[in-house]
């Protein structure tokens, strides 16, 4: 998710390790309503890809997050200088030598989890209260 209201990226301690992303120790941060947590590291550096266009997150906090793996804040987008952003349409478009368009996804309506969905949810320590 990118997120134009977040100083801050983060990304699941679950995908962090299942990646084997170096993670620097714990320490604890405030988030936006003044609560302080526990997190679980920080990635220096991170590039990732999205529809083929490589990112650079210069820093990635490891901690659990709710609906999302990765939150990118607005540091990258800062980095862009100019760009459009439909919220309607859900695409960021950007200008890097040619143009750019990130396309988000559309939200669907929600399906019945079935028992195997549950299932691997647990298993992969995916859900959030």
């Amino acid at each position: 998710m990118i997120d134009g209201g977040s100083s801050d990226s983060f990304i699941q301690p679950r995908i962090a390790k299942f990646l084997n992303l170096p993670v620097e120790p714990d320490f604890k941060v405030m988030v936006g309503n003044f609560e302080v947590m526990t997190v679980e590291g920080c990635i220096p550096s991170l590039e990732i890809t999205m529809q083929d266009y490589k990112v650079h997150v210069p820093k990635v906090y490891v901690m659990h997050l709710a609906g999302c793996d990765l939150i990118i804040d607005t540091t990258w987008l800062k980095q862009l200088k100019a760009y459009i952003v439909d919220y309607d349409s859900s695409f960021v478009r950007f200008l890097q030598g040619k143009f750019v368009t990130i396309f988000g996804e559309k939200s669907s309506i929600p399906l019945q989890a079935q028992f195997h969905h549950i299932k691997r949810l647990v298993h992969t320590d995916s859900i959030a209260c």
